[in-house]
């Protein structure tokens, strides 16, 4: 253009090409599983605005996802590649029609935090050039992080005292009775102080009393105000954070089933959560299987107890749902059992012999033969 304004020459040039951006995304972790590290199931939805023949989706944060193992159950979606966290799907797409990719066994980061996706569409059917339609970097579920369990412990009133119960804490946790269940564990991700750490049981009552966390092994504990307990769940709320170094024991007050719990239904679960469609942190479903035992009532009396003289005992037993095959009577300190120590022990006892020695105790052994109506044995 002259000073006068005419044109006096003109030229052009091509510019860049604008990619439509796909509308209505979102992506769900809908699988069974959702601590970080483990496999579960990712769910995308969108509306393209071009027609596609595939696409190829890229988790990028946090890193770590891994989509190598994976597959497509919905028939004309077809997975033709992956590379780590990029997978790349053939499916028919067409403007204005939702489309829902559902992948299954995908092999989520090893630690939690917020999601970030890339979604291209691509025109041809092979997902490469030309793009269809692109959205890159949105925010998807939030990645609970993990908190893995190890070394599960149940203890009774005794074995939390064994210098004040030598003998009876050196026993299996009976059923039906009060005990700390505990276990190790170690966040992936740091937990901020403010969330709730929930303790859920599927067989053991949990209480209020005797619930703490502590650092590593020692007897430090993390401040923790617990805020509901009931059945099989336990709420307290975290008053300092669980840092993703630190290593930490959690000790839950519980009253023991009444009955022993079959191979794998004695499950338990440690999460944490700041009120979330997600957990922040969880251990996933843990299956210590406990060993209990039976209790039943004991009753020992002597008629004459003179000192340093033999002295018979009388035993009294009543059984719940278990019929003993033999028993073993540990002595307390300074007595010895005879050689032959049974003196009458009717159709239920059929001998009596000293055992070994338990704890540094003198033990009998007695054999019994219950019949199958015997409640009780005495003699």
């Amino acid at each position: 253009i002259n000073v006068a304004g005419m044109k006096m020459s003109s030229s052009a040039v091509e510019s860049w090409v604008i990619v439509p951006q796909l509308e209505r995304v979102g992506v769900q972790l809908t699988g069974a599983e959702v601590v970080a590290g483990s496999k579960s199931t990712l769910e995308f939805k969108f509306v393209p605005i071009s027609t596609a023949g595939s696409l190829s989706l890229a988790a990028n944060l946090p890193a770590g996802f891994d989509f190598a193992n994976s597959f497509l159950p919905i028939n004309g979606q077809e997975k033709t590649g992956s590379i780590f966290s990029t997978l790349k799907v053939r499916v028919k797409m067409v403007p204005g029609v939702a489309v829902h990719i559902i992948v299954r066994d995908v092999q989520l980061a090893s630690v939690g935090g917020q999601t970030e996706f890339g979604l291209t569409t691509y025109s041809t059917n092979d997902a490469t050039d030309p793009v269809a339609d692109q959205l890159l970097g949105f925010t998807g579920f939030r990645l609970p992080g993990s908190m893995n369990i190890s070394e599960p412990g149940l203890r009774n009133d005794f074995q939390l005292d064994a210098k004040l119960h030598p003998i009876r804490s050196l026993w299996r946790v009976q059923m039906s009775t009060n005990a700390v269940v505990s276990f190790i564990f170690g966040p992936s991700n740091d937990i901020t102080a403010g969330q709730l750490i929930i303790v859920k049981s599927s067989a053991y009552e949990l209480v209020r009393t005797r619930f703490g966390i502590f650092y590593g092994d020692s007897s430090v504990s993390v401040p923790s105000a617990v805020t509901f307990a009931a059945a099989g769940e336990l709420r307290a709320t975290l008053e300092a954070p669980l840092m993703a170094v630190g290593s930490y024991q959690i000790s839950v007050g519980v009253v023991t089933p009444s009955t022993q719990p079959r191979v794998g239904a004695d499950t338990w679960e440690v999460m944490t959560s700041d009120g979330g469609s997600l957990p922040t942190s969880s251990s996933g479903v843990v299956a210590p299987n406990f060993q209990l035992v039976a209790p039943f009532a004991v009753r020992v009396t002597a008629e004459r107890r003179p000192p340093m003289a033999p002295v018979e005992v009388s035993i009294q037993l009543s059984f719940g749902m278990v019929k003993p095959t033999s028993l073993t009577v540990v002595a307390p300190v300074g007595v010895f059992f005879t050689k032959d120590c049974l003196v009458v022990g009717g159709a239920a006892i059929t001998s009596c012999v000293p055992g070994a020695l338990f704890a540094g105790r003198p033990t009998a052994r007695l054999a019994c033969n219950l019949g199958p109506s015997a409640t009780s044995i005495q003699g």
